[in-house]
């Protein structure tokens, strides 16, 4: 298991960028050209890096993170887990509104459900009987607090249609 990226690790991997450039101009001199290549090298490897986080998170259909060096192994790692963890809630949420599905549409009367807004998001309705709706309308009172007004008529239920 791969622990978060501390500081210790980054200011590492610099000083291995910049330690060649140290070493080398210890021998040819010109330390500040050498520690420019260097730090260059790193911008390359960390943009090289960014591209293929960028790839992997809006073209590659993989499941699984591309292989990551040095400090970008802990954030494909941590985004990969962050998803695993966002796909299991979006599963688990599919799965409890289909059990209140289930539950409503065993209610013996129908269900309208509304947002805050007054729009119809879900209604269930009993299968042998038409609702019509004839009213809707939201009024909001001085304390701030909604009152649904919802008139639905029923027509005869479908067992007394069909025998005429």
């Amino acid at each position: 298991m791969l622990e978060r990226l501390s500081w210790k690790q980054l200011i590492l991997g610099l000083f291995l960028f910049i330690l060649p450039a140290l070493i080398l101009s210890l021998f040819i001199g010109h330390l500040a050209w050498l520690l420019v290549i260097s730090l260059a090298a790193a911008l390359i490897w960390h943009s090289y890096n960014l591209m293929k986080l960028s790839y992997w998170l809006w073209l590659d259909r993989s499941m699984l993170p591309p292989d990551g060096k040095g400090g970008w192994e802990p954030i494909f790692y941590g985004i990969y887990q962050m998803q695993q963890r966002n796909r299991k809630r979006r599963r688990e949420l599919g799965q409890l509104i289909k059990r209140f599905r289930s539950g409503a549409e065993s209610l013996p009367d129908a269900v309208v459900m509304m947002t805050l807004e007054g729009n119809i998001f879900g209604v269930t309705a009993m299968p042998n009987t038409y609702w019509v709706f004839v009213g809707l309308k939201i009024v909001d009172n001085l304390f701030l607090t909604y009152y649904v007004t919802l008139i639905l008529v029923v027509i005869l239920p479908y067992r007394i249609m069909s025998n005429r």
